[in-house]
């Protein structure tokens, strides 16, 4: 029963050592670029996501931002998040242009339907004179 107590912990430590929190190594790749070490010193596999993270953490720094986690790892709501009640400056022109794209669908869904009417009465006439 001892056993079982004590490999639980070390399981979860082995499992934090090997797997990394990828708010961590982004702050790891933001603190090593205003540290000036270079993008190269990436220590993660390339192709990776902890070397994608770290990366895109290493160009934040480098182009001095502000971290989007605090030291602590916590996520900066001050800095992603948006109050419900703000909008984007381009909210009315994207309503507009969905607006202008439905429009546009149905004159396009006219325009075949009436040319599929006069197919049709083209096609009943020549059949009509055939006949005759």
């Amino acid at each position: 029963m001892k056993d079982n107590d004590n490999i639980i912990p070390f399981a979860r430590l082995k499992h934090h050592i090997d797997v990394p929190n990828l708010e961590e190594v982004w702050l790891d790749g933001f603190e090593s670029a205003q540290a000036e070490l270079e993008e190269e010193r990436n220590p993660y596999r390339q192709g990776s996501t902890e070397y994608f993270h770290w990366n895109e953490g290493w160009w934040a720094g480098f182009y001095e931002e502000e971290p989007l986690f605090d030291l602590a790892g916590n996520l900066r709501e001050d800095i992603l998040l948006l109050d419900s009640e703000q909008k984007c400056a381009n909210d009315e022109q994207v309503v507009l242009e969905d607006q202008q794209k439905q429009h546009t669908k149905q004159v396009i869904k006219r325009v075949i339907q009436v040319a599929g009417v006069i197919f049709v009465a083209l096609a009943a006439y020549e059949l009509a004179e055939l006949a005759a």
